[in-house]
């Protein structure tokens, strides 16, 4: 605009004459208004150029991570050591991540404060596994060392039975014990079960057998009692010769206790002892069985009581010829 109206007060000064005395005058006014003017447009820029210092930031203020200023310097150094110090006690290559956030502070610092708590998730994170481990380690210990009691109940069971069959069979003989078989004990199993549920206080009554009569591969002893019924009293019978009024409640022993009743002479019961049984004992003592397996189960029926099953191989209490053989 300046330009303009020198440019214009110029062609006045020509159009409207004088001579040159005039345009002389003209020329000085116009050197003056020039001089005037580049005065005032310096003045301008210079107050443009801070203008623009000042409202935007440069290209050094934005790269603060590549040549950060004084103060900035001393704070990252603060937030640095804060975080150096959280970070000894977990990570070290937790230090590169904290140097990084030290670009900004403020979010430098929720960074760190989110760090902080996932740690602390972690931490309880792994606390929690190693607790549910241990929780783990116990309940897995508590059902093994369950799985090793029934084990251990078990294998004491089972040679109790064998021991005390043995004892009865050793008063005899002593060159055919007995051993545990767990496919015999699995069909004694079977069949325990079987009078447990179907077994009731008529069929008692109508005298029927509770022997399986469609087992042809063993020999087979079978006790009662109410309300239960052992495998073997806590000591064997000292003397099974002798007839007596009471029956073990162990089965084996009761079992063996038929003893009394039976004439090896005769292969059958003594006199007086005729509606005595005495198969149980028999078979007990069959020679030729080298193999036994048994089971019990509780009633389920209006019977009550547990039942006793004991299976042998070879089976005993054989005829042959329609001659009942001995058991030894």
């Amino acid at each position: 605009m300046r330009y303009i109206s020198l440019v214009l007060a110029t062609l006045l000064l020509i159009g409207c004459g004088g001579g040159s005395s005039k345009i002389d005058k003209a020329k000085e006014k116009v050197q003056s208004l020039i001089d005037e003017n580049i005065g005032s447009q310096s003045n301008d820029m210079s107050g443009q150029t801070e203008t623009t210092k000042a409202t935007q930031p440069s290209t050094t203020d934005d790269q603060n991570s590549t040549t950060p200023t004084d103060e900035q310097n001393g704070s990252n150094m603060r937030q640095s050591d804060t975080t150096k110090s959280d970070t000894d006690n977990t990570h070290s290559d937790n230090d590169t991540s904290s140097q990084s956030s030290t670009d900004e502070p403020a979010s430098g610092n929720n960074n760190n404060h989110t760090a902080d708590t996932n740690k602390t998730d972690d931490q309880k994170s792994s606390t929690n596994d190693n607790q549910s481990s241990e929780n783990n380690s116990s309940s897995e210990s508590s059902t093994n060392n369950s799985i090793d009691n029934q084990h251990s109940d078990t294998n004491t069971t089972i040679k109790k039975i064998v021991d005390r069959h043995n004892y009865y069979r050793n008063l005899l003989y002593h060159d055919s014990n007995l051993t545990w078989d767990d496919e015999i004990a699995k069909s004694a199993q079977e069949w325990a079960n079987y009078l447990a549920e179907h077994y009731t206080v008529q069929a008692r009554d109508r005298g029927y057998s509770p022997h399986d009569n469609q087992n042809f591969d063993y020999g087979e002893n079978i006790a009662w009692g109410i309300p239960s019924m052992d495998f073997v009293t806590d000591e064997p019978i000292e003397d099974i010769d002798t007839p007596s009024d009471t029956i073990p409640d162990g089965a084996v022993d009761a079992w063996a206790s038929e003893k009394a009743y039976y004439d090896y002479e005769t292969n059958s019961q003594k006199a007086g002892y005729e509606d005595k049984v005495i198969g149980h004992y028999t078979q007990l003592v069959w020679k030729e069985s080298t193999k036994v397996g048994c089971a019990k189960a509780k009633s389920q029926t209006d019977l009550g009581g547990e039942w006793v099953v004991c299976r042998y191989y070879k089976p005993g209490n054989m005829t042959i010829n329609g001659v009942k053989q001995k058991p030894y």
